[in-house]
């Protein structure tokens, strides 16, 4: 009995610590020195700075950065629960003491459908085209591989995203669908009655 319990305990353990990864030292392709790491749930307020800014940066994403309207706590418990759920992982891009990046994976909690999971990904504007979306994506792929609990990784990406959606298919992942018209542009300054501007959403797995 104690020996079944000490082995269950164990592999609980090692589950849980596959929601973390070691340090990763990375070299960006113009030579810049940087970390992949978790992210910690002390670093709500720079990781929901971060996010804000992503939404105001990028016209690939879904929110605006006015909808995003949460507290620091939250974020760090969202953090939080990266670190101890061993089907999902959020990881940082650092430089010094700025982010540059941030993955983060969830896997559904349902339990016929948490063997997958799906992931976003953004990089600061003025770090985009330096391999840091790349060397982001390869540590989350290397984890899942190493992961009892993932089998399959998804993502969705706006057509128009033409240099995420490369980036995708050159680690193998394939379209499996198309969302017809997922999103629609809508600018208050513009003349409501104008034609509306829509964009399509591609599903991708691996």
């Amino acid at each position: 009995m104690e020996t079944s319990i000490r082995n269950r305990l164990e592999q609980e353990q090692e589950t849980n610590q596959m929601a973390r990864i070691d340090p990763i030292d990375f070299t960006t392709t113009n030579g810049c020195q940087m970390i992949f790491r978790n992210a910690l749930p002390k670093e709500g307020k720079s990781i929901q700075q971060f996010i804000r800014q992503s939404y105001d940066e990028s016209p690939y994403l879904a929110t605006r950065s006015d909808e995003f309207v949460t507290t620091t706590r939250r974020v760090s418990s969202w953090i939080e629960s990266h670190l101890e759920s061993p089907g999902k992982l959020m990881i940082v891009a650092e430089k010094g003491k700025s982010l540059v990046g941030l993955l983060d994976f969830s896997n559904s909690r349902k339990q016929r459908l948490r063997h997958v999971g799906e992931f976003g990904l953004s990089v600061r504007q003025d770090w985009q085209g330096l391999g840091i979306g790349c060397g982001l994506l390869s540590t989350l792929i290397d984890w899942s591989g190493r992961s009892s609990v993932i089998e399959k990784i998804e993502l969705q990406v706006f057509v128009e995203n033409q240099r995420a959606i490369a980036l995708y298919r050159s680690f193998g992942f394939e379209t499996e669908g198309i969302r017809r018209q997922a999103v629609k542009y809508v600018d208050q300054d513009t003349d409501q009655s104008a034609d509306p501007n829509y964009t399509d959403i591609m599903m991708m797995g691996k």
